[in-house]
């Protein structure tokens, strides 16, 4: 069993004991990264609460033989994509997805995903295309989220004049 799998199933009992999911767990170059959620969304609280319980778990079992970070957050709007669980539950939402250059695929696919299966990702194209990408063949892959593309008038502005005061810069008047 790897250390992620023993750190893994050491901390699914107590994030659920908060009434947390694991989303995913990472370990890169000392920092052990925890993305929680819960339906609904998740708060700054609650992840503080899962922060020092997860930490006081992780003392008592003390998988590693150095010093380590831990972060505990959500996955966040634009979250990384790594399992066939996480494009199971992204079903109806926008990915970008980089595959591997070997994989004989176009590089970079943008799409909504229409199905996930434990081999592959199925995702619409905006040009209404249906691409079947293997696992296998994806580098990486994020959700992503349409930040207003709307540009929105404040008030402010939207009464013509109102309120408008204009100043000049630099120029002295005689």
């Amino acid at each position: 069993m790897s250390k992620t799998d023993t750190i893994h199933d050491a901390i699914v009992p107590v994030v659920a004991s908060l009434g947390l999911d694991l989303y995913d767990l990472e370990m890169n170059r000392g920092i052990l990264r925890i993305s929680l959620t819960k339906r609904g969304g998740i708060n700054l609280d609650e992840l503080a609460q899962a922060n020092n319980a997860i930490g006081a778990k992780l003392d008592g079992l003390d998988p590693f033989s150095s010093r380590y970070t831990l972060e505990v957050s959500s996955p966040g709007l634009e979250r990384k994509l790594r399992t066939p669980e996480h494009f199971a539950q992204a079903q109806g939402e926008t990915v970008k997805i980089r595959t591997i250059e070997s994989s004989g695929m176009e590089r970079r696919l943008d799409g909504l995903v229409v199905d996930a299966s434990q081999a592959s990702v199925t995702i619409e194209t905006p040009s209404g295309d249906r691409i079947d990408v293997p696992f296998d063949s994806i580098e990486r892959a994020r959700t992503t989220f349409a930040w207003g593309s709307e540009k929105k008038v404040s008030p402010s502005k939207a009464k013509v004049g109102a309120g408008r005061r204009e100043k000049s810069v630099g120029r002295k008047s005689s």
